[in-house]
């Protein structure tokens, strides 16, 4: 919400989503490396263990997009809310 009333929004590029999408990726190799380390992970989508690489790394792909397609659209909104 602070983000929405108080930050000047003029600096956000499109490429921005891509580089905020570092994080979620790099947050899912420390899991799952983690999780091989402890035979444990944190959430049930990534559970490697239970549901095999294969699916985990689907999972991740389809998460890592819904973040940049959110950043996108907030790039999108920042854009048109800076025109008025």
């Amino acid at each position: 919400m602070y983000w929405w009333v108080a930050s000047p929004k003029t600096a956000l590029r499109w490429t921005h989503p891509l580089i905020w999408g570092i994080y979620p990726t790099v947050y899912l190799i420390y899991a799952l490396i983690r999780g091989r380390l402890i035979n444990s992970y944190p959430y049930g989508f990534i559970d490697a263990a239970a549901i095999g690489y294969r699916q985990t790394m689907i999972n991740g792909f389809r998460l890592l997009f819904c973040f940049i397609a959110l950043g996108l659209g907030l790039v999108a909104a920042a854009r048109l809310r800076g025109r008025r």
